[in-house]
């Protein structure tokens, strides 16, 4: 009976989604300008702030993934209007120019013909008018025609010169409008790729809490529980805000960062109301990671508030594979305890480790990163102690602590 039931719940479902995906697919056809996209984009980016502010179901979560995948499309949409748009454009303007080039080729022929005449004409005797002219008033007559014919030569030589002034307008013209239509057509690809991203990680979504709604409850207590216990070690230790910590490309290819650094201490971890001062010291790691990759412009500050940072972080709690937006994937792996052996051959190859400490008395737990060293004598960066760049583990911490040692794949 309950499985029947099960069956039932989730043919209703499908068959809701697949109504409200045509609704959707039907307000993109529905668009014809850039104005009625922006105002879809508008529309359901406004949604997903909503549900985001107030997400406590697996329900939501999956509300927010589709209305940003549908947002995504929306933009890939626009920018293939675009693209038509501009193509059309290139086709008319340079249609106008072949067809000035083409006045161009003629005027020219016949206003050369036309000075040629008009210079020897111009270069005659008057006297040879004179005498060739049956009547004064014929002689009369014969110059006013020359004047004339010289002045519609000078209006042929205007006309001409506005042509080719026309002419390169036009190609400059043309020449923005192709400028405009890559530009377009790279903002499309940007799109699909992100809109591949936020697909991946619905299905990421989906595969971590087997679409169930029990499985998704406990994974943000065991988020929120994380969270509880970076705040507890951080408690432990005391100490606010704190100025000029980064330290980048000394002694270490990247950059040491703190996560009380009054640049970003008060930053919410996504999905939470707890801050980077109190319970960042993973993201802290993680931009200390990215930073060794070459990709020091995600700082803690900027980690947390990417435009995609709900994907990167489930109620404050840094997930474990990811894709920020216009950047990187990370895969971070963890293994439980100290991992020595594993931990000297990614040090060794060059790869930064993340270890978590247990602190069992305080309820606590930290994060540090292992930057160099082998065989149990190590340097790491700590993101909570003050200038905690480049200094021996072994002083601070012991390995019988070590609750889980992750290591970290940026492509």
């Amino acid at each position: 009976m309950k499985k029947t039931l099960s069956l039932l719940i989730l043919l209703v479902s499908l068959v809701f989604l697949s109504r409200n995906t045509a609704v959707l697919a039907s307000e993109i056809d529905d668009c014809k300008d850039a104005s009625c996209f922006q105002g879809l984009i508008d529309k359901y980016s406004s949604k997903i702030n909503e549900t985001q502010a107030k997400k406590k179901t697996l329900a939501d979560e999956i509300s927010v993934a589709d209305n940003k995948i549908f947002v995504t499309n929306v933009k890939i949409a626009a920018d293939e209007a675009i693209i038509r748009e501009k193509n059309l454009q290139i086709a008319s303007v340079s249609g106008k120019i072949d067809s000035l080039a083409l006045s161009l080729d003629k005027t020219s022929i016949i206003l050369a013909h036309r000075i040629q005449s008009t210079y020897i004409t111009g270069r005659s005797d008057p006297i040879v008018y004179l005498f060739g002219s049956a009547s004064f008033a014929e002689f009369i007559n014969r110059f006013e025609i020359l004047r004339i014919t010289q002045k519609n030569d000078k209006k042929l030589m205007e006309n001409m010169a506005f042509s080719q002034k026309n002419y390169k307008d036009q190609k400059d013209v043309l020449a923005e409008k192709k400028k405009q239509a890559e530009q377009a057509k790279a903002q499309l690809e940007s799109d699909k790729t992100a809109l591949a991203q936020l697909k991946a990680a619905k299905q990421v979504l989906l595969e971590d809490t087997k679409n169930s709604e029990a499985e998704y409850q406990r994974l943000v207590s065991v988020a929120r529980a994380r969270l509880s216990a970076f705040s507890a070690f951080a408690t432990s230790l005391g100490g606010g805000t704190l100025s000029n910590q980064t330290t980048c490309d000394q002694g270490w290819t990247g950059c040491y960062y703190n996560q009380r650094d009054s640049q970003w201490a008060g930053y919410y971890l996504p999905g939470s109301k707890i801050t980077l001062a109190t319970a960042g010291c993973l993201a802290t790691d993680l931009s200390m990671v990215l930073s060794h990759y070459g990709y020091k412009q995600y700082n803690p500050g900027a980690l947390v508030t990417v435009s995609n940072s709900y994907d990167l972080f489930s109620y404050g709690d840094l997930r474990f594979s990811f894709t920020i937006s216009g950047g990187p994937r990370v895969e971070r792996t963890t293994h439980s305890r100290w991992v020595q052996s594993l931990i000297d051959s990614e040090l060794n190859d060059g790869r930064p480790v993340i270890i978590g400490i247990n602190f069992p008395s305080i309820s606590g737990m930290h994060f540090i990163t292992l930057i160099s060293g082998s065989n149990g004598n190590y340097k790491m960066n700590d993101p909570y102690r003050e200038k905690g760049f480049n200094i021996n583990f072994s002083d601070y911490y012991s390995t019988s602590a070590v609750l889980y040692t992750d290591t970290v794949r940026v492509n």
